[in-house]
């Protein structure tokens, strides 16, 4: 039972406590998606500075529904932080308990979110490292302006899902090969 996916839609600033509950996570094969922030900030920080260090954490960088990078959403810099970019504009609830149209990084959250669980109902036997990695491999090439690994595209990170039944990731280095069932399902993400 419980979650094999956690969103946490808000920007934290790391500590102990946090650090714990990821580690907590992946010792249970939990992925954690979290915002990336709204500051507009050229530097990632806080929790967003922990996704190059666990590979269960993955960030979520905000996008127009245009497609073009939400001024707001926190960047990567020179960090280490893994960060995929995904639409910031959603309705749901609101803060003050109604429905209504907002945007940032904690929409992207939620969409990247709903992503995550769709690939892994498409394909139950991913851990949540297998997941993450699925998801930067069958990502679209970053916008203009972001330095994150990509955009999410949810059709290449289903379909590649889809034909991973035995999935293999091995690192070599800074790359991430994905081994489909067939020889044409190879994916690589550096």
């Amino acid at each position: 039972q419980g979650a094999k996916i956690v969103c946490l839609p808000a920007h934290f600033s790391g500590g102990e406590t946090l650090r714990f509950a990821i580690e907590y996570a992946a010792i249970r094969n939990v992925m954690i998606i979290a915002a990336a922030g709204n500051d507009g900030d050229q530097q990632a920080s806080g929790l967003s500075l922990l996704s190059g260090q666990y590979a269960n954490l993955l960030i979520a960088g905000g996008l127009t529904n245009e497609g073009s990078l939400l001024p707001e959403s926190n960047r990567v810099g020179d960090s280490s932080a893994v960060q995929l970019d995904t639409t910031g504009i959603a309705f749901g609830p609101t803060a003050s308990q109604s429905y209504g149209t907002f945007r940032g990084t904690s929409g992207a959250a939620r969409r990247l979110s709903a992503a995550a669980a769709l690939v892994l109902a498409t394909n139950r036997q991913l851990t949540a490292s297998q997941l993450r990695q699925l998801l930067l491999a069958s990502a679209a090439v970053p916008v203009f302006g972001s330095d994150s690994a990509g955009t999410l595209d949810i059709a290449a990170a289903v379909a590649l899902a889809e034909r991973s039944t035995k999935v293999r990731i091995s690192n070599t280095g800074e790359q991430v090969l994905l081994e489909g069932t067939a020889e044409s399902d190879r994916w690589t993400y550096t």
